[in-house]
């Protein structure tokens, strides 16, 4: 690689695909930073609120989030004034995450995990788009046994996830996420392999 920008990968990823595992052994193997929940601590911090109201939000659209908000799990044991209590939009919150997201990407090379970077980092010289995908019996397979699901549980998690990330991806970006188009490279991580995925990721890089 010539190019004196730094590579940069970002990895969109179906649930159970294995975008993570694969994420972590590329950056090993390349010398590079991995980001995934540091995205999210940036954008609490640049927000001014806590991680984990972000986490809980994380990749879903405010529909899930005002679901959240009315369950008794989140619901305040004493009366909070709502100017008080600060809850970023969808929009506040996206804004944040790309902050973080070209800031990585500006200061090194990097691997970044989900939230849009495909689209974010569109037009950023020398970065690899790249999306993971499986079989639904691959993606519950890996899910039952990293979580321990039962596979009606699995089948929910995958379509909620997909549902959420969907909707996620086309509301802010106003593209498909499973557009093969939208992406540098597509692989199929259940039939490949995590670690043959690794390896033909690490091939198409070499080439760059």
């Amino acid at each position: 690689m010539t190019n004196k920008t730094p590579l940069v990968i970002t990895i969109s990823r179906q649930l159970g695909a294995g975008g993570a595992y694969i994420g972590q052994q590329l950056a090993k193997k390349l010398n590079m930073h991995y980001a995934d929940r540091e995205i999210i601590r940036k954008a609490a911090e640049l927000l001014s609120v806590r991680e984990e109201d972000l986490e809980n939000r994380d990749e879903k659209t405010q529909a899930f989030w005002e679901t959240l908000l009315m369950s008794s799990g989140y619901a305040p044991e004493f009366y909070v004034p709502i100017s008080i209590k600060y809850l970023p939009s969808d929009d506040e919150m996206y804004a944040a995450e790309s902050t973080v997201i070209r800031k990585i990407a500006e200061r090194r090379g990097s691997v970044i995990i989900g939230r849009g970077g495909f689209y974010i980092l569109k037009d950023r010289p020398n970065c690899l788009r790249i999306y993971l995908f499986a079989s639904q019996k691959y993606r519950m397979s890996r899910i039952m046994e990293s979580y321990n699901m039962n596979e009606t549980e699995a089948a929910k998690a995958i379509e909620k996830s997909d549902l959420e990330r969907e909707k996620f991806i086309k509301a802010f970006t106003g593209v498909e996420w499973k557009d093969a188009g939208n992406y540098d490279l597509t692989i199929d991580t259940g039939k490949l392999g995590l670690d043959k995925t690794v390896e033909a990721i690490l091939a198409v890089v070499h080439q760059m």
